[in-house]
């Protein structure tokens, strides 16, 4: 959490940085109830899982990916905070990543940049 002595720079740093599209990572649509994010996160946990997948670390990268968007979505307090960063950054014409940001996009990313 950011020291209240400066009010304006949780502002500033939210509207600086990129926001994950948890809504994507879950395939889920944003309007989506607590029991289609529920059943989305068990169907994916379980297709990522470390113990069926054994070895696999990009496996293992989405399945963190999963259960930290399930964290946030699952928990309304949680959940209303994201909608509105997502609103915000929305709101200042700058906009949350497009794809899911998992080690899966970031080596297609490298792929298409020939890094």
């Amino acid at each position: 959490m950011l020291p209240s002595l400066w009010p304006g720079l949780t502002n500033f740093v939210v509207s600086y940085m990129q926001l994950k599209d948890y809504y994507k990572i879950l395939e889920v649509a944003p309007v989506a109830t607590q029991q289609e994010i529920k059943k989305s996160f068990r169907r994916l946990a379980l297709k990522f899982h470390p113990d069926k997948n054994a070895g696999n670390h990009l496996a293992e990268a989405q399945f963190k990916e999963i259960q930290e968007a399930y964290e946030i979505l699952s928990d309304p307090e949680q959940r209303k905070d994201y909608n509105y960063k997502r609103w915000h950054l929305r709101s200042i014409g700058r906009a949350y990543t497009e794809r899911p940001l998992t080690p899966s996009a970031i080596l297609e990313e490298c792929r298409v940049l020939k890094l």
